[in-house]
């Protein structure tokens, strides 16, 4: 048995050190939030920046790509990813292990991966969660040799790789959607609103199967959907009660910033979705349910009704369907969706595609990760 430490070269350590940030600059910084037990950090969240002179000037260490990086205050202590590049920076909150010889990067990891709850019961926080770096480095800790670690490593980071390779196609989808929709609704030359092309859906018929999928508001985001393993149906929380079914529109009437919205393509007859979630429906003799969806995404539909929302008193911004209903958006007839509506309803069938293998890698890389970590399962074949 030995402890991290004797792993680990030095730590990317910048806890503290607070600099002035930019909106845009040279350098992103990866913020502890944006960390979130996937192999790469939510790049695309970014929000901070800072310059070249802070860069060589105030931090005290650099990551590279690939460095394992933790957070260590907030809800999400101990989530991991692995650095994007050289080009991004952290800052305050979180840390980067670069490691000897003895141990393989992207190993580590998935030895963090594993090893979740041991890592938050580390929590010393009183107001926040927080954990020290001098408890991570002090874990007992049982490595197999480097060749065994890269082979581990390489049967993992090869779903994730294909995990992250699907998220990268449907990110170019949704931009393509985007665009050819923007193109099209430049021509439309009426106008109507969303109550003229959707029904709000309050179905509340129960369900009698003995074991259900839960959906909560926060649940779903910027159309995607989580796992929902089945639970028994008995004892649910109250808010759990409304219906929902394939090519319905689910969209959070809580805080509309933070883009808790789906379009379902699979088959609901086994969820029940909280009352939160907002079922918008496609009065199909007037829009296809893909293109209602490209309507709900528009900038301006997105504005709106987060104007209406933030504008009520109360704990947090909250709508509801009436908000969305008298939005006014441009409109077309029908027969002239006919060639927008065939690609976007293309294009939401290859995301809602791409989604469902995530879903089954996830839950394979999940399965083998304990397994591999153990050594329950042989690596000694594979060849890297």
């Amino acid at each position: 048995m030995s402890i991290l430490s004797d792993y680990i070269e030095e730590t990317v350590d910048n806890r503290g050190r607070n600099p002035k940030y930019y909106e845009k600059e040279k350098y992103p910084v990866i913020d502890n939030v944006l960390i979130k037990n996937f192999i790469r950090p939510d790049i695309n969240a970014v929000a901070r920046y800072i310059d070249e002179d802070t860069y060589q000037n105030f931090l005290r260490g650099y990551i590279h790509k690939n460095m394992p990086i933790m957070t260590l205050v907030g809800s999400g202590i101990g989530n991991v990813s692995l650095a994007p590049s050289d080009r991004y920076v952290i800052v305050q909150n979180t840390i980067g292990y670069q490691v000897k010889d003895n141990l393989d990067e992207i190993f580590l990891y998935y030895y963090f991966l594993d090893n979740q709850e041991r890592i938050r019961n580390y929590n010393r926080g009183s107001g926040q969660p927080s954990i020290r770096k001098t408890d991570i480095l002090g874990m007992e800790v049982t490595i197999p040799i480097i060749a065994t670690q890269k082979k581990i490593a390489s049967v993992l980071y090869a779903i994730d790789k294909k995990i992250l390779l699907n998220n990268e196609i449907n990110d170019n989808l949704e931009q393509q959607a985007r665009l050819v929709f923007d193109e099209w609704i430049n021509t439309c030359t009426d106008k109507c609103t969303i109550s003229e092309l959707s029904e709000n859906i309050l179905d509340y018929t129960p369900i009698s199967d003995g074991m259900v999928r839960l959906l909560n508001s926060s649940d779903v985001t910027e159309g995607v959907f989580p796992i929902a393993p089945l639970v028994p149906n008995e004892d649910l929380k109250g808010h759990f009660k409304k219906r929902f079914q394939f090519g319905d529109i689910l969209y959070s009437e809580i805080r509309p910033r933070n883009h808790h919205y789906g379009f379902c393509q699979f088959d609901a007859s086994k969820y029940i979705a909280s009352t939160r979630l907002m079922v918008i429906r496609a009065r199909e003799s007037k829009v296809s349910p893909a293109v209602l969806y490209q309507y709900l995404l528009l900038p301006d539909v997105e504005a709106e009704f987060t104007l209406k929302t933030e504008s009520r008193s109360g704990t947090f911004p909250q709508g509801n369907y009436a908000d969305m209903s008298s939005i006014v958006i441009p409109y077309a007839s029908l027969d002239k969706q006919k060639e927008i509506s065939a690609t976007l309803t293309s294009v939401r069938r290859y995301i809602a595609a791409n989604q469902m293998e995530n879903q089954r890698l996830a839950e394979l890389r999940d399965t083998l990760l304990p397994k591999l970590m153990s050594g329950e399962l042989d690596v000694s074949n594979i060849e890297i």
